[in-house]
Formats: structure tokens, sequence, C-alpha cells
């Protein structure tokens, strides 16, 4: 008697032909945009209009911000693809997330959104730090983003059995119930979002990494309106005596 073949696990979505397609062209027109702003501000005389000089420059930088972060993003992936399980090591949490919101922070300058840690277990605890770094990032730059400028979204960590809960809440728009299903499939953006900076890819790239560790990324309604993206990963204490406290950044 044969025995049964398993099937073959699908390919992570970046391998696909369809995802490497986008990508590409996406990088064509950014670098496309690019070009054709430098052309039109390295051609233009003394006489050229003040307003005309300023969107050109506008458009360049725009431009060269969109590549900037389409190609960290795939980068980060390429991280997520080679990285394979990272080990589990002791992390100094409150210090660590804060590191997180900054370079968050760092990453989209021009939002408006108050981004805090509100919450977050004191002391160091044992979990993947590399991949759940990429998956929080990701989380944090699209609240950032994608929230109401003038808004406040935190960050705050809760311990659940056997790991830490990561949640992020935002006071946006929110996100309609018929985008819910794929919320999290590549290049996708909600009509919401259509003029806001990005590929359509934070996401994806949550969900892919926060797989690596074995964790789990939900999107949750919040009321009275916004969105909550929880992100759960396995972590434990590490073997220290001062790790009972909880450090509060309000």
């Amino acid at each position: 008697m044969t025995a049964r073949r398993s099937p073959a696990a699908a390919p992570p979505f970046w391998r696909e032909p369809e995802f490497i397609g986008r990508a590409v062209h996406l990088l064509k027109n950014h670098a496309t945009a690019l070009q054709a702003a430098s052309h039109l501000l390295l051609q233009s005389g003394p006489g050229i209009d003040k307003s005309a000089r300023k969107r050109w420059r506008a458009a360049l930088r725009d431009s060269g911000a969109r590549l900037t972060r389409l190609l960290d993003q795939l980068g980060q992936l390429a991280q997520v693809h080679e990285g394979g399980p990272d080990a589990f090591a002791p992390v100094p949490l409150a210090k660590w997330l804060g590191e997180q919101v900054r370079d968050a922070r760092a990453a989209e300058p021009n939002s408006r959104v108050r981004l805090t840690l509100a919450r977050s277990p004191a002391g160091a605890w044992r979990l993947s730090a590399a991949p759940v770094a990429v998956a929080l990032g990701a989380l944090l730059r699209n609240a950032l983003v994608h929230a109401t400028g003038g808004t406040r979204a935190k960050l705050t960590v809760t311990t659940r059995p056997g790991g830490l809960l990561f949640a992020i809440r935002d006071h946006g728009p929110g996100v309609p119930p018929a985008e819910r299903p794929v919320l999290f499939t590549p290049f996708f953006r909600g009509k919401g979002a259509l003029d806001r900076p990005g590929a359509g890819l934070d996401l994806a790239l949550a969900r892919a990494a926060v797989a690596q560790t074995g964790g789990r990324i939900a999107h949750r309604p919040a009321k009275p309106r916004g969105a909550r993206f929880e992100l759960f990963v396995s972590a434990s204490r590490a073997r220290n005596p001062r790790v009972n406290r909880l450090h509060t950044d309000r």
C-alpha cells in the first residue's frame, strides 16, 4: 500500500511571482518619479517660478521617501526569510520597547500622531527579539501613518500565559468591516489609505515576522473609533530578582 504524501507547504508570499512583479513595478514607478523630478530641477533655469521649484522639490522628497520605505520593507522581508527561528535571549523589556518606539518615530518624522509606551512589565524577558522587533516596528509605523493627526497612539504590553501581548491602540478612522478579511494581504491599501505614504506592506510584514516566532497577530476594532492591533509572542521572565515592578511612562 502506497503511503499518501502530505501536500507541500505553500511558499511564503514574497516568493510568489505576483508579489515579485508588483514589487518590481512599484520600484520602477518610484525610481522614474525620482528621476523626473531630479531632471526638472536640474534643467530649470534661474528664472523658474518659485512655486514650481517648490513643487518639484516636494515631489523629489516624496519619491525618495517612498522608494526608501519600500526598499526598507523588502529588506526586512529578506531578513525574516533568511533569519530562521531566532534564539530566545534576555531583553531589558522596557528599555528595548522604548527603542522600538523611538525607531518608529524616526522612520515617520512627518507624523503628527503622538506615539507612547503606556505600560510594560519591568525587568528582563526572554523572547525572540529580532522578528518581534520587525513585527512591532511595522505595527507602530502603521499607527503613525494611518491614525488621525493630533491624536495619541499607545503601545501597551501585558503578560499572558506563556508569553507577552503587545497591543497598539490608535485613534484613526479604523478599518471598515469589508476590508478586514484582506487587511494583512500584501500591497492591500484601504480606501482611506490611498492618500497616505506606503505600499501596503507593513501589516503583511508584521504577520510574516510574527509567524516566524510561532506567535499570532490580530486586528480588533476599537470604540468609539480607531484600531487595535495585538501581537502575542512566546516569552518568559529572565531569572532576575528585580522583575516584579511595572514600568509606566505616561
